[in-house]
């Protein structure tokens, strides 16, 4: 498992804050599990490249000690470019947790020739014990024809994962690009709309019968 050095941080505000992200570190705090809570400093070039890879779990190593971690809060800027403070929860190994993970498209759907294809979530929920969060959840797309969605009851989850999203709901699907439907409806209202309507039961005038 991963391992980030963290620092004990002693002092606190804004302006600490802002001279510890000038310095390349980042202020974070750490609880849960009826431990204490404190709070820290970690290196931001390092935790950035575990967002890059998509780490959720790691080991806090702070003054020669490591603890579990789970990533829990990443709070941004108002422009959501740089990293502002981290949340860490501790994370034993056999506590479940819940965590959402990014979906992973495979392949190129054989239907996209004709039709769009469309992505209803990029990331799914699911409950596991952190040594067994997976780094992503596969969805195969290859055989995706027009008019074919994947669902959540689709989907192959890893050991030990239990996924928390409903089993009908779409992940992704391939639908009919809007101007071919606007295409068909037009040719069918041609097609229609060429013909006069058949009179059925049409009985006889006053000229008819005077005849």
């Amino acid at each position: 498992m991963t391992i980030l050095q963290a620092e004990a941080r002693t002092s606190h505000g804004t302006r600490n804050a802002f001279n510890l992200r000038r310095d390349g570190r980042l202020p974070a705090v750490v609880y849960g599990e009826g431990g204490e809570t404190f709070a820290v400093t970690v290196d931001a070039h390092a935790f950035e490249g575990l967002l890059r890879h998509h780490e959720r779990v790691l080991d806090l190593e702070l003054d020669g000690q490591t603890q579990q971690v789970m990533i829990h809060e990443i709070q941004w800027d108002h422009m959501g470019d740089q990293l502002m403070h981290i949340d860490f929860i501790r994370a034993s190994q056999g506590t479940l947790v819940e965590v959402d993970v990014v979906l992973d498209f495979v392949g190129h759907p054989k239907g996209t020739p004709k039709g769009e294809f469309v992505k209803n979530l990029q990331e799914l929920s699911i409950q596991a014990t952190p040594r067994s969060i997976p780094e992503h959840i596969v969805v195969h797309v290859t055989d995706l024809d027009v008019g074919d969605v994947v669902h959540v009851s689709d989907l192959e989850m890893p050991e030990g994962v239990t996924c928390l999203a409903e089993p009908e709901t779409v992940v992704c699907g391939v639908h009919a690009r809007a101007e071919e439907v606007e295409e068909t409806e037009e040719g069918e209202a041609a097609e229609g709309g060429g013909a006069e309507p058949e009179v059925i039961g049409k009985g006889k005038g006053p000229d008819d019968e005077a005849e």
